[in-house]
């Protein structure tokens, strides 16, 4: 074989091999077979089968490969593995299409019994991807999305193997996606999508990037932690709390913003002890915003000489653009 990697001759060559190994072994699935890059190592591609077992219900089976250097052993390493767990798939076939189908009526009942109660879920049961290797310990996935602590869709799996499997996720999913579905529906009325601290919109807002442009980009971004760092070298580190757009960062110095509160350091604790009921504003140099306005809850003794301020605050919501909504 060339040392350098030619795709179309070694789909060939593999389709070639799978078919010998599966007449030898008498397997009679349909099956469709495909080389595509790796989604995670550039170096690699994939050699995928597609069994199709019966209504629809399908098991793919993968195994990575060098794009360079591939050797006629290697390649015939991989088809005998493969041919071996479709052997495997093969002679659990009808178990596997029989327990998918209970499966999905059960899914089916739960999912609409949450429904009922207002909670957004989605579900699905299905087979999973495969790893050459792996077909013995294959179990029927059960597929749950549901709005996150940030709001935005959540995706968790299950293996299934009996009728608890799905129970037990729908109720514990049911639990925490509850209150989120609630406060998503009532943002989603007024136009939003999301809502943000506001003393983490006014920091965004002393940033020479629009405000607007920020949110929307973060919003899109699927990763729950995010960092930014503004000209002058400030980071801030951003996350969701109980669906909320929250953070960490500096608002002055000795002053951090911490989630929902400020964590004062000695050399600021002074101005925010006996401090109740002032704005923010009135207690360090700030320019004006919804920060500034903010009125100071409560402040106590925090790790070492800091102190712990805890806020009066509602947050506050943004579209999809990124624009507040009053």
């Amino acid at each position: 074989m060339s040392a350098m990697w030619n795709a179309k001759k070694e789909l060939q060559l593999a389709k070639l091999m799978l078919e010998r190994e599966n007449a030898a072994r008498d397997l009679s699935l349909k099956s469709t077979v495909s080389m595509r890059h790796c989604s995670r190592f550039e170096e690699q591609y994939e050699l995928t089968l597609s069994l199709n077992l019966a209504r629809g219900l399908t098991v793919e089976l993968f195994d990575s490969l060098p794009k360079n250097g591939l050797s006629m052993q290697r390649l015939q390493e991989a088809v005998a593995e493969m041919a071996e767990d479709v052997s495997d798939i093969e002679d659990r076939s009808r178990d596997f299409v029989e327990d998918v189908a209970q499966f999905r009526k059960r899914l089916k009942s739960g999912l609409a019994r949450l429904r009922r109660k207002g909670v957004r879920i989605e579900g699905s049961i299905g087979m999973p991807r495969v790893r050459v290797g792996g077909a013995r310990d294959t179990l029927p996935v059960l597929t749950l999305t549901f709005p996150g602590e940030d709001l935005r869709p959540s995706t968790i799996e299950f293996d299934v193997e009996c009728f608890d499997d799905i129970d037990v996720p729908l109720k514990n999913v049911a639990e925490q996606a509850a209150g989120w579905s609630r406060r998503l529906a009532e943002l989603e009325d007024a136009g939003a999508v999301g809502q943000i601290h506001p003393l983490l919109l006014h920091a965004l807002g002393q940033r020479k990037q629009p405000v607007a442009e920020t949110l929307a980009s973060i919003h899109a971004d699927p990763d729950e932690i995010q960092r930014i760092q503004d000209e002058e070298g400030s980071v801030f580190i951003l996350y969701w709390s109980d669906g909320t757009l929250v953070g960490t960062f500096e608002v002055s110095e000795g002053v951090k913003f911490q989630k929902d509160r400020l964590v004062v350091g000695p050399e600021a604790a002074a101005k925010f002890k006996r401090k109740a009921g002032c704005t923010l504003g009135e207690l360090i140099h700030m320019s004006e915003g919804p920060g500034a306005d903010l009125v100071v809850e409560s402040a106590r003794d925090w790790i070492g000489d800091s102190v712990s301020v805890r806020l009066l605050w509602d947050a506050v919501p943004f579209d999809a653009e990124g624009d507040i909504l009053d």
